[in-house]
Formats: structure tokens, sequence, C-alpha cells
């Protein structure tokens, strides 16, 4: 491209990504001439397709989508801050100083932020956090970062044990933590399973029955109520990821363009 512009990355964000809208909303009412676009990429593309933003000097950073927050980060590791490594996961990229593409997450900072206008002294909560890809990664790193202690983590697949003792978090076998969610205040779902499917939960249904006064937080927000919420919303209180997803992009905006002014990207988002 010929103007400067930023971009989301992933595999199919052309089909729903939220970020190039709330974006172009807020630069167009900056009168910034730059926009954001959606970029649709193959896995085996994926490699060249960093190297080719990378000098392209017009781009200036964006999001990236799933499923490909670990992998760009493992592609830009060279660039990447040690304390975000840590998280082995990015959703946000931009320039730094000296011209080279790197990034962050943003996803952590802005769970964290959305359930604390839901849920008091998080820090004493005893937290499961369900799916270790990208996303649930950086929820776990800010989790730790921000003090929690009584964090339980699980995932279908065992070799996501590693990242746990990384961060220094329990990791319990997928089935034996669902059949205990009694044992937690808070159950956070960083899966993908019920994005764009409302048949289709993490848990199954069966095992929700008779889980009662607990908290569910699920960061898919297509749709708003997944089946998940929907079999527990009678019981427990509960909160999907819409306000997660607009405060991400909220903080991300703000990394990638260095407008500090979050409280005016928000207003520009939402007025």
């Amino acid at each position: 491209m010929k103007n400067k512009y930023y971009a989301i990355l992933g595999e199919q964000p052309s089909k729903g990504a939220r970020s190039p809208k709330l974006w172009n909303k807020v630069l167009k009412k900056l009168e910034r001439k730059e926009r954001m676009f959606p970029i649709d990429i193959k896995k085996k593309d994926l490699a060249k397709t960093i190297k080719n933003l990378e000098k392209d000097k017009n781009f200036l950073g964006g999001c990236i989508a799933v499923p490909y927050k670990e992998d760009i980060c493992k592609l830009l590791k060279k660039n990447i801050n040690k304390t975000i490594l840590k998280g082995q996961s990015i959703n946000c990229l931009y320039r730094d100083k000296k011209g080279n593409l790197t990034g962050c997450n943003t996803d952590g900072m802005a769970a964290i932020y959305s359930l604390k206008k839901k849920i008091n002294n998080i820090k004493k909560k005893k937290i499961l956090l369900i799916g270790l890809g990208g996303t649930g990664k950086a929820i776990t790193a800010t989790l730790k970062n921000y003090g929690c202690k009584k964090v339980t983590l699980t995932n279908r697949t065992l070799k996501r044990k590693i990242f746990a003792k990384s961060v220094g978090y329990k990791f319990v076998n997928f089935h034996r933590a669902i059949s205990n969610l009694e044992s937690f205040d808070l159950i956070i779902n960083a899966t993908s399973a019920g994005f764009l499917n409302k048949n289709l939960s993490p848990i199954k249904v069966g095992n929700l029955s008779k889980v009662k006064d607990k908290f569910f937080f699920d960061v898919i927000y297509q749709p708003k109520l997944t089946l998940l919420l929907k079999s527990v919303r009678k019981k427990n209180k509960f909160s999907n990821g819409l306000f997660m997803n607009l405060m991400q992009a909220v903080f991300a905006f703000s990394i990638t363009t260095n407008i500090k002014n979050k409280t005016k990207i928000f207003k520009l988002m939402t007025g």
C-alpha cells in the first residue's frame, strides 16, 4: 500500500473481526489518514507475510487474531521485551523507536480490567482458567503479575503443562478440573469453543447443571450469550468478552498509535 496503514492479522479476520470498525471509527474522528484493514493469512504464508510487513515501512502495526498470537510472538521474539515473552503470546503490533516491528499483549490487561468491574478482591479468589492458547497465556501472565495466587490452569492437551510450570501455577488434568468446578470462585473460559457457534461449549452442559454461586467469564463475544453462559446464568453470575474485546482494542490503539489518552480513545470508540 502507498499510504500508512494498520492491520489485523489472522486466519480469517475479514469474517467478523471487530477491531477494524473500532479503529477506523477513531481514526476518522481524529481526522487521521491511516486506516486499519483485515489481512487473512494461511498458516504456510505466515512467516513470509510477517517478513514482508516488517519491511513495509507504511505498515505501522495493529492487532493479531486467532490463531497466530503465539506464532507471531515466536517470529518476532528478537524484537520483543523479555517480560512480554514470558507470556508467549502477543495480540498487538507496533514499531519500536528504531522502527522495528515488535509486539505486546493487551488481552490480559483487558480481561483484568473487565473482571475488576464485576468482582471484588480478585486476588483472593480461587480461579480456574480453561485454555492455554494465545489468549489464555496472556490472561495467565497478567493474573500472575496482578498478584493472583490461587490460580489453577487446565487445557485439553497436556503439553501446555510446561507453560503452567513456567509461571508458577498449578496445572490439572482437564477432566479433573471440570469435575471439580465447585472448588473455584471464578471460572474463565479462554478457549475458542463456542465462538460463532451457539451449540458448542468448552464444558459439557451436564457438568454445569449443579454448579451455583460462581462467576463465569467467557472471553468470547460472538455470540454474546454462548452455550456455556446460557447453561450457567440461572444459578451463577457471568460476563461475556464484549467489554474485554473493547478494552483490548483501546489499549492496543493507544500503544500502536502512541496516543496516550485512553479515556478519549474509549469515548471515541463508543460514542
